[in-house]
């Protein structure tokens, strides 16, 4: 390229000659301006001054896109979808592909919650419903104590056992990482959903004073909590059936999270 063209640069912040012979080139004061879109600019009418066979504005484009890669995501989250996405971008992505996924879903808004206040007709031995679904919870947490009995310092048998809003967080990233729905609709639909639908319910019932209402078939049945009645079975299918995202979009954390936060407002 030549010294002196390179110490005739016009545009940059600074163009500094050192002592030893090299040659810095500033583009502009703070280091996160070359990425703005006057730092790009500066960066490509300097490299079009270097290299007779570049074009400024071809240049700006190739830098444009670059930077579309490595700018900082912002989100819209609110706190539960951000520890959800944070999680799983941490735990299910390497460094190379978590931004793109952070980007990817940048502007995502989870489903709204389905809730109820009307009343249904009350089932056949309600009781006896009630503690099948207690059962069923209890299902779900020695199915995960065995599936992590070498793994015992692994989170999700903790928190499952304790029956905390955390191991909702904990049952969200397991189903992204082990795609349950890989076997079968009959499977999602019959089984898993019915257990995982189960112990949402006990986790609402138990940390947040519900009222189990059962229904004759066990996806209408519901929890009253606070006047307002809602659906953990069906919430639990959502969740479940269908491609990975659905867990981020009918998140079992970021449900019982919402009807936390429904029980705040007078």
């Amino acid at each position: 390229i030549g010294r002196s063209r390179v110490l005739a640069l016009r545009g940059l912040e600074a163009v500094v000659e050192l002592t030893d012979g090299a040659i810095v080139l500033r583009v502009t004061r703070e280091p996160e301006g070359a990425l703005n879109q006057e730092g790009m600019a500066t960066r490509a009418d300097a490299r079009a001054q270097l290299e007779s066979n570049v074009d400024a504005g071809a240049e700006l484009k190739r830098l444009e896109r670059r930077a579309r890669f490595v700018a900082p995501v912002v989100a819209r989250w609110d706190s539960p979808t951000s520890e959800l996405v944070r999680r799983i971008a941490g735990e299910c992505f390497d460094e190379g592909h978590r931004l793109s996924l952070l980007r990817r879903v940048s502007d995502f808004t989870p489903a709204p919650i389905r809730e109820a206040d009307t009343e249904q007709p009350p089932a056949s031995n309600p009781q006896r419903k009630i503690q099948t679904y207690r059962d069923l919870a209890n299902l779900l947490d020695r199915r995960i104590q065995k599936r992590f009995s070498r793994w015992r310092s692994a989170p999700l048998p903790k928190a499952v056992r304790e029956r905390g809003p955390s191991s909702l967080l904990e049952l969200d990233v397991d189903i992204w990482k082990s795609r349950n729905w890989e076997h079968g609709r009959n499977f999602v639909r019959d089984f898993y959903s019915l257990i995982v639908g189960a112990y949402l319910g006990c986790v609402l019932e138990a940390n947040l004073g519900g009222e189990w209402e059962p229904s004759e078939h066990y996806v209408a049945s519901r929890l009253r909590i606070g006047g307002r009645a809602y659906y953990p079975f069906q919430r639990a299918q959502q969740c479940l059936h269908g491609v990975r995202y659905r867990v981020l979009r009918y998140s079992l954390y970021h449900y019982y999270r919402e009807i936390e936060r429904a029980l705040s407002v007078p």
